[in-house]
């Protein structure tokens, strides 16, 4: 007897709409039947023109009175219903919890290789964009949750509350690249939207460092900061290849997973199973090439710095004062505490000192003569950080006049000053403000003053003639802040710091940690001096020579030697994001542009 099957297309205008009675348009004596629905609230299917054979596979018999299981057709191809409610919020938290525990100070980077794997299996089954967008929202929240909580434990009230929009904002913000590659499944199919995810992604980290409201903090590449040797991939592209790393890892070990899935549950069918593998090329070769290529890369022999043929004997001074007596500019305690320090050193065993961020408050003209005669007869230079009045009364910043500043005092020479250019938004600085005024009302005091003027230029200093860049704080979080120092010929970079605002949580121990990225991405000795912890000397390779812990009152006296030698990424910069954002460009205009034929 010939057996019959049918192929039934649908286009459903409402998704509450039960099209069993389209079984009654296949012709009598048919066995088998598949039914494809489309439409609002279905999932949307496009097969190959004349090609049927994809329906054998789910083919549903018919039983003499006309029932059968419905079954919905998903991405490119017929598959499972969506998946449930507790399998979304399963993989959510599995990704939310294993990233958490990917970045520093937990010591599992190499999690983060497959912290999004869960995430991008449930991509693969989420039909629906907007639950997709949520899930990704869900699971980056719990990430902030496990590793980037601890802005909520600032010393002042008022700006940990005001972290907590930002807490929320920015896992929101990264969850854009998945809700919009999932809507753009149906015109790609899912090997195009999968890169065009990964595309989005990388721009999403790209939007994380630019702007007024640029809080670079949660990088993927940021997980394997301390991981030696893949994080020497940032002297090749800087921390955006870190994260296009960390992400085709991720899309590796998800596709290879979903194949071996695949694979028990069709052992049955004939074939070579690696055959079957190797047919879907993109999502396999590609980011398999990229892992590979960047173990390669960072198992390369390691570049050996130009050397000028001089070291330098640095002292570091951390004075291991809380927070609260910092922020006491009626107290003379924490400067006199860091001149008893400074006049210990050895004149003829120190090229120069260092004092952590904002160690000379504002208004304190006394202190400062005392300072300045104080290196006048020890003749050690003093690099320190400096609350300055911005001069002229700082007419367009009325509410707050004054500078976070780098003072570098030398004997019989005028003061060189570097402002801080990157404020913290709306702790150090509110976005916006000179275009509506009325916004500094959300200036907090999060440091002694309601906020800060930016500055407007870098400035290089030197040392005995050998030039080096200062960068206060959260400036270390912008790889092109210090790639701009190294390119215009510093030949070592300082940090000045004041991360005891956040007590002993992960804050200051990732704020060193990320560091350790802008010595390997510039190839240059890498200083970080700090009021109550972490203070570090780290070399051109990123490993940390010394290190003073949480409010520890030590001096630490440090030889480095500077360098000369370029790194690619000095030269060529981010390279990652611009070629990311020619394939979102490019995705982006076939999925959401390009007619339909």
């Amino acid at each position: 007897m010939q057996r019959r099957s049918a192929l039934l297309v649908a286009h459903l205008e409402s998704p509450n709409f039960t099209p069993r009675v389209l079984i009654d348009a296949a012709p009598d004596g048919t066995e088998h039947c598949c039914i494809v629905v489309t439409g609002p609230g279905h999932p949307d299917v496009r097969l190959p023109d004349n090609r049927t054979a994809p329906c054998k596979r789910k083919a549903f018999p018919l039983s003499q009175n006309r029932q059968f299981p419905m079954r919905r057709a998903s991405l490119a191809k017929v598959s499972d219903s969506p998946p449930s409610r507790f399998r979304r919020n399963a993989l959510a938290a599995s990704t939310g919890v294993l990233l958490g525990l990917g970045f520093p100070p937990f010591p599992f980077p190499v999690l983060a290789w497959g912290a999004l794997v869960p995430l991008l299996i449930l991509w693969t089954e989420q039909p629906s964009a907007r639950k997709m967008y949520t899930d990704a929202c869900v699971a980056f929240l719990i990430t902030f949750l496990v590793a980037f909580q601890w802005p909520l434990f600032h010393q002042n009230p008022n700006t940990a509350l005001l972290s907590l929009p930002a807490m929320v904002t920015i896992p929101l913000w990264m969850a854009v690249p998945f809700g919009i590659s999932s809507a753009s499944r149906r015109r790609l199919g899912k090997h195009a939207a999968l890169a065009l995810l990964a595309a989005l992604f990388i721009l999403m980290e790209w939007g994380l460092r630019r702007g007024p409201l640029a809080l670079p903090w949660a990088l993927l590449g940021h997980s394997q900061a301390e991981f030696f040797p893949l994080n020497r991939l940032a002297r090749f592209g800087g921390v955006p290849l870190l994260t296009a790393f960390v992400f085709a890892a991720n899309v590796l070990g998800a596709t290879i997973l979903l194949f071996v899935k695949k694979s028990i549950r069709k052992n049955h069918e004939r074939g070579d199973p690696g055959l079957r593998f190797l047919r879907s090329k993109s999502p396999v070769l590609v980011p398999g090439a990229v892992v590979g290529a960047g173990l390669i890369a960072a198992f390369l022999p390691p570049d050996v710095p130009r050397a000028t043929g001089q070291s330098l004997s640095i002292a570091l001074i951390q004075p291991g004062i809380s927070a609260e007596t910092w922020a006491d500019f009626d107290n003379p305690q924490a400067v006199r505490t860091l001149l008893a320090m400074y006049d210990a050193l050895d004149p003829a065993a120190i090229d120069l000192a260092i004092w952590p961020e904002t160690a000379l408050p504002p208004g304190s003209e006394p202190l400062r003569r005392l300072v300045r005669r104080r290196v006048e007869s020890r003749g050690i230079p003093l690099l320190t950080g400096s609350i300055d009045e911005a001069p002229g009364g700082n007419p367009g910043h009325a509410a707050r006049p004054w500078y976070n500043a780098a003072r570098y005092v030398r004997p019989g020479k005028p003061d060189a000053v570097y402002r801080k250019r990157r404020l913290v938004p709306f702790a150090e600085g509110v976005p916006f403000e000179n275009r509506w005024p009325r916004m500094r009302r959300l200036a907090i005091p999060a440091g002694g003053v309601a906020g800060y003027v930016p500055g407007t230029s870098p400035v290089r200093m030197d040392l005995d003639g050998i030039p080096f860049g200062v960068l206060i704080c959260f400036e270390t979080l912008f790889d092109d802040t210090a790639r701009e120092y190294a390119k215009s010929g510093a030949q070592f970079l300082l940090a000045i710091t004041q991360d005891g605002w956040w007590k002993n949580s992960f804050g200051y121990r990732q704020h060193l940690a990320f560091n350790r990225l802008r010595a390997i991405e510039t190839g240059r000795p890498f200083i970080q001096t700090s009021v109550s912890g972490s203070t570090a000397s780290i070399r051109a390779d990123g490993a940390i020579e010394t290190h003073i812990g949480w409010m520890e009152r030590r001096v630490a006296i440090v030889r480095i030697g500077p360098a000369t030698s370029p790194t690619p990424y000095m030269r060529w910069g981010d390279i990652v994001s611009p070629g990311a954002s020619v394939i979102a460009l490019i995705l982006s205009f076939m999925a959401f542009v390009r007619p339909r034929r």
